[in-house]
Order: structure tokens, then sequence, then C-alpha cells
């Protein structure tokens, strides 16, 4: 990937680039629309991300290529803006404006931009493509940017540039994760603790529905009013709550008259679903694989049943993975309305998984695609 990364930069900008960099996607394991009601989260970064080169230009352009969408286009420095005619360039755009607003002085940058994640899949190649550019940016200028504040500001881009407001896990996890480990993170003040995910003869599984979401359109952002909506009343009852998820389980039970219909499901996943994140650091600490599976099937069921964002393509992978023998557990990862799947089981199991998937093509026409999920780093030179 960095050859043809380093070769198509040369070609197009004729020179080297000064250094390329690698940001990782993610899969959430388990804390699925928390992280923007300021719950917890338990993401890990992923072997697979996208990759940018970048070469100083030194004459206020920004020069941007896709090697996976072959476009190509140049920006001035002055003024970037979001472009609905080329949503491709709006998040290495918008980072770097994110910088600019900052009070960071960028000069001029040509950046190459390709990667192995599938897009639309829920795997969070946006907020790649977003921290790898910032990174880069970063390094390249030497700018007084600490990772924190990267990850708001890779956050604020996806806000005003894409229009998906997505909450900080993402950004988060692309450029603080750790090998071989899972983050428990609250999205309230950013603290996080690294669990250990050390099972040997244990694979965790990504599967891609192939049916694509666009998350800054249809229910992502209705489900983010109406946890707006939810939100207004908690202030009512309780004026301290800084979020949703300064709300609990028994004070929820308290006002149950209080909460109705669909503002009741979306909070009762939001709150159960804090708990299950808080139970399965534990369970995956004392090593208890049954209860770890036990908790995505529940997540899953909350997701599908009380904020309604699964689909029949994402059920019918759950449901199929329950009935393999040696399978722990799965559950949809990601915004939803799409994309994928996690299924954590014994390597013994991935081929009968795996053969059982032809079903899934008789019955919905699409052939999905399979990845091994492996616990991988956060952004960093390559």
């Amino acid at each position: 990937m960095k050859t043809k990364l380093v070769r198509n930069h040369q070609q197009k900008f004729h020179f080297p680039p000064a250094f390329c960099v690698f940001a990782p996607g993610r899969i959430n394991f388990i804390g699925e629309h928390t992280d923007y009601n300021g719950g917890l989260v338990m993401p890990m970064a992923l072997d697979k991300g996208v990759y940018v080169a970048i070469s100083p230009n030194g004459d206020r352009m920004l020069r941007i290529q896709s090697l996976d969408f072959n476009q190509y286009a140049e920006f001035s420095l002055e003024g970037l803006a979001p472009d609905p005619s080329a949503m491709w360039a709006n998040c290495p755009k918008g980072i770097v404006r994110m910088l600019q607003d900052k009070g960071c002085a960028v000069p001029g940058a040509d950046i190459t931009i390709t990667g192995d994640l599938p897009i639309g899949a829920g795997l969070s190649s946006s907020a790649a493509v977003e921290v790898a550019v910032g990174f880069a940016v970063k390094r390249m200028f030497n700018l007084n940017v600490s990772d924190i504040d990267l990850a708001f500001l890779c956050q604020k881009a996806e806000h005003e540039f894409t229009g998906a407001k997505c909450g900080i896990m993402d950004q988060m996890i692309s450029i603080l994760g750790k090998k071989r480990t899972l983050m428990k993170l609250s999205c309230a003040d950013l603290e996080y603790e690294y669990i250990p995910f050390k099972f040997s003869g244990v694979s965790i599984l990504i599967t891609n529905s192939r049916v694509s979401h666009n998350l800054a359109q249809g229910e992502y952002n209705v489900r983010r009013t109406e946890c707006a909506q939810i939100f207004e009343m908690i202030r009512t009852m309780n004026s301290d709550a800084a979020t949703i998820s300064d709300f609990s389980l028994k004070e929820m039970g308290e006002n149950e008259y209080f909460f109705r219909g669909t503002l009741y499901n979306r909070l009762l996943h939001i709150l159960s679903e804090n708990y299950r994140v808080r139970k399965m650091a534990r369970m995956l600490k004392d090593g208890d694989l049954y209860a770890v599976g036990d908790l995505l099937y529940e997540s899953h069921k909350s997701m599908r049943d009380h904020y309604e964002v699964s689909c029949p393509e994402l059920d019918w992978l759950v449901d199929n993975a329950s009935q393999i023998p040696g399978v722990y557990g799965a559950r949809m990862t990601g915004g939803g309305f799409g994309g994928c799947t996690i299924t954590l089981l014994k390597q013994s199991a991935e081929k009968a998984y795996i053969a059982s998937l032809d079903q899934y093509v008789k019955e919905f026409g699409i052939e999905p695609e399979v990845y091994t999920a492996v616990p991988s780093d956060g952004v960093r030179v390559i």
C-alpha cells in the first residue's frame, strides 16, 4: 500500500512525499449511540484504515488526490468550505480548515489519500481520513495541537463539512488506539482505560452486509434530535445533568410516566447500553467469553428494538451467527441502517460461519465480505 501511495504521489506532484501516515478505522465492540450522549463506548482500532502521503508546496494551495475515488482537486487555503458536489474532498478540507480556525498556520500541502477500508460500511473511514490528514499536517508544519485537541477538531470537521453529527469516539480511537486492546472510553470526560484482548484461539470477524449507509442523511441525525428532546426532559428533573448519561436506569424507572413511546425506548437503549459497557469490561478482564457474547446479543437486540437502527440484513447476520456452534456472540456495529456486524467466535468455527453466509446471498442477493478484526495501534508515521 505504501509503495503504491508514494509512487502515485510522486507522479502527480513531481516530488516524493515528506512522509506517509496511517490512521486506522475502527469497530465499536459495544456501546452504540452512547458517545454523543456522554456515555460509555468500547471501540478498537483496526489494522485497516487510511493512508496519506504529504509534501509541502508553499503556495497557499491545498491539492488533494484520492486514489480510491480517482479524483483530484485543488483549493485555495483562503476560505475553505464544504462542497456537496465533491463530498470525497470534504473530510480532508474540513480538518485543514479546523486547524486554521484554531490559529495554526498551514502554508500549503499536496496530499494523496488511499485506504483499505470499505467505504460506507460503518468502520469510520471518514474519521480515519480526517485523523490521517490532520496528523500529517500537524507533523509537517510542527503545529502545537494535542492528541485530544486533534480529536475534537476532526469531530468538528465531520459536523461542519459532512453534516454527520458524530460523537468523539471514532476520532479518539483512531488517534489513541493500542495494539491487542479495546478502549473503554467515557465520552463525557474522555477518561479511558485499555482493556486487554489476548484470547488464544478466538477471533473477531467483521461481516460487511454491503448495505451502504449514509449517516449525513436520514435517521442518524433524527436520533440526535430525539436525544436532544430527551435531555431537555431530563433537565426538568435533574438540573445538574450535563448529558443524558447522567440520568440512571433507577431514575428512569421512578419517572417512567414522564417518558413515553419512542423517546422512552431511545432512553432505555442509551442507559442500558452504558450498563452493558461497564459489565463488558469486567467480563473481558475475567475472561468469561460466554458472558461477553451474551452482552453482544443484548446490545444488538436493544439497537434493533429500542433504538431502531438495524435493518433486515444485519438482523439476519446476527441471528445466523447465533445458530453456529463455537460462536460466542454477535451484534451490529457502527451507526446502523446497514454496514457491518461483529462476531466473536472460536477460530475453529470460522469456516462454518463463512460457509453459512451462502444463505445470505440467496436471501438478499448480496455477497457479504468478511474480515478479521485485529486490535491495532492508532495513527502513526509509516
